[in-house]
């Protein structure tokens, strides 16, 4: 053999080893994680099994109704002169002396998830975010499995509406991957595995599993729902996108557990699985299950271009939470919602039906941190004109009627709305009727409805009518980007004022995000297609960071000038 070949041969003997050395290194990691993962599962289950429930914890219940604030919660409770918060915090005290041992080894503790006919029993907890334990394990040590855990945004108590309990799908068959038998052989897996037992700090409760279904995770089933006109809309939406229907009935007096984890039908798929909480004195029923001949499709991702979609009749919205971007648009269907990032749009769906909305032709959106909600304005068509406020408690909908502000200003019609959120403050911006369209107002709303009286925002000097598409505080003073028809776009920042000349050339720009860096994302369109940019406004000086504080009490309108703002 020549020496180049047995150098190349050597070479190669080398890239075997280390491929084989790397191939066992990996076999090596995952082996040792789900050997942790599964005896800290099993010591938990251990320290478990060896627990002896007090009988005082096994309650019969009545239905009843507690109102709290504007909300109507539909509880359980004992037979006694004990209120149902009384009684939950009682048990939770006897649950924190029952699972003191857990509870030593992680404050966080909740509980137990028990489903016999799939062969589960594992703990899960309740982190500061949804972020805490998804590579965190029980002891709190780093792990790729991480540990079953509540949504943040339901109470502990398990007293919401709708309980969410996250868990991983790993290819070693634990956490939830179980889950997955739901999809892959329902019918059988509904029939031995009908109940999902829940042990908790307030006590055993037993939930009958009633729907499954592939899903994109941003439509909303996460959501505590404690509204009960969103949690008949959740449970609308999940009879229509199971797989199987059960006879298990479900109704909006109901509570429901929601079990995700990942599935890989598409890109950030998920699995859902939902169970009603048996009722008092209810039976555990036989359950009969049946393959949905038609479920509601997958969310499926597109990969569409702006340009594809209908410019016309539509808002845009960057989320704060997700640091996503919802597009909207109004179609002969109801309103359909795309979301992604600046460049793609990652999917399209039928937000509603409303057939009010139906007769709407131009949306602004903005979401609300203070309630969690996502809020959509409307206009009026010509008959029933005015502007009309909805919402929802997820950016893709279902959204419900909520107000109607304001239908006129100084007896003329208002249209053009404009919905910014400056601070902890959301503002309605809109062009009135009254001098042809040459008037801006701003009115601040609270709940989606008019807090105060409106406030009159700018005059056109040039005599076009205006469209507000853009409000912001940059240092704290408040920055105006309008539309004026025939004449392009212009702004001000005080008494500094610009037209946008280099954008005149557009037909519609949509700023939808606070100001970053000097620069403000936006669409722009142009016979009917969009094109994503960003707009500098490095000229208003360096401090260009959106800031949270409200209008100072001077911030007021100088209503005898004409084109002045109310920074003067």
């Amino acid at each position: 053999m020549s020496l180049a070949k047995k150098q190349i041969m050597e070479r190669m003997m080398a890239l075997c080893v280390v491929a084989i050395v790397a191939a066992l290194g990996y076999i090596a990691y995952w082996g040792h994680q789900w050997y942790v993962n599964q005896a800290i599962n099993r010591n938990v289950s251990n320290m478990y099994e060896n627990l002896s429930r007090p009988p005082s914890d096994i309650y019969t219940a009545t239905t009843t109704s507690v109102t709290d604030s504007e909300e109507t919660v539909y509880i359980h409770e004992e037979e006694d002169t004990e209120t149902e918060l009384e009684r939950l915090l009682r048990l939770e005290r006897e649950g924190r002396e029952l699972f003191a041992a857990l509870l030593e080894q992680n404050e966080d503790f909740l509980g137990m998830l028990i489903i016999e006919g799939l062969g589960m029993q594992l703990p899960f907890v309740q982190g500061n975010t949804n972020d805490t334990y998804l590579g965190t394990d029980f002891n709190g040590k780093s792990a790729r499995h991480g540990t079953i855990f509540l949504n943040a945004d339901n109470n502990r108590l398990l007293t919401d509406r709708n309980n969410v309990l996250f868990g991983h799908y790993m290819n070693d068959g634990s956490m939830f991957t179980p889950l997955m038998q739901y999809r892959r052989d329902m019918i059988n897996t509904v029939k031995k595995a009908p109940t999902v037992v829940i042990d908790s700090l307030t006590g055993r409760t037993t939930w009958l599993v009633f729907a499954a279904y592939i899903t994109d995770p941003m439509w909303g089933y996460i959501e505590p729902s404690n509204n009960e006109i969103d949690f008949e809309h959740l449970l609308e939406e999940i009879n229509s996108r199971s797989i199987f229907h059960t006879n298990v009935e479900v109704t909006s007096k109901d509570k429901i557990l929601t079990l995700s984890t990942c599935a890989y039908e598409f890109e950030d798929a998920r699995l859902a699985v939902h169970a009603r909480l048996l009722r008092p004195g209810e039976e555990i029923p036989e359950v009969t299950v049946e393959k949905n001949p038609k479920p509601k499709p997958w969310d499926v991702p597109n990969q569409l271009n702006f340009s594809e979609i209908p410019a016309n009749n539509s808002a845009v919205m960057k989320h704060p939470k997700t640091m996503k971007t919802y597009y909207y648009h109004v179609s002969g269907e109801g309103i359909e919602w795309y979301v992604g990032n600046t460049s793609k749009v990652q999917g399209i769906y039928n937000c509603f039906s409303n057939t009010k909305l139906l007769k709407t032709g131009v949306l602004s959106v903005a979401y609300d941190p203070g309630v969690r909600r996502t809020w959509m304005a409307a206009q009026g068509i010509t008959a029933n004109p005015g502007i009309y406020m909805y919402i929802s408690g997820n950016p893709s909908g279902p959204f419900r009627a909520a107000a109607s502000v304001p239908v006129t200003t100084s007896g003329k019609n208002v249209r053009w709305p404009l919905l910014t959120m400056n601070g902890d403050t959301m503002w309605l911006v809109y062009t009135s009727d009254e001098l042809d369209g040459r008037v801006l107002y701003r009115q601040k709303l609270s709940n989606g409805a008019a807090d105060g009286a409106p406030e009159m925002l700018y005059i056109s000097e040039t005599g076009s009518e205006l469209k507000a598409i853009g409000m912001y505080l940059i240092d704290g003073r408040t920055m105006l980007v309008w539309q004026e028809k025939g004449q392009g776009f212009g702004m001000w920042l005080g008494q500094d004022k610009k037209r946008m000349t280099v954008l005149d050339d557009y037909d519609r720009i949509t700023l939808y995000s606070e100001p970053s860096n000097g620069k403000i994302p936006m669409l722009r369109e142009k016979n009917g297609s969009l094109s994503a940019s960003e707009f500098d406004i490095s000229w208003l000086g360096e401090k260009t960071a959106a800031v949270t504080p409200e209008p100072k009490p001077d911030d007021t309108p100088d209503d005898t000038a004409s084109g002045t703002s109310i920074d003067g």
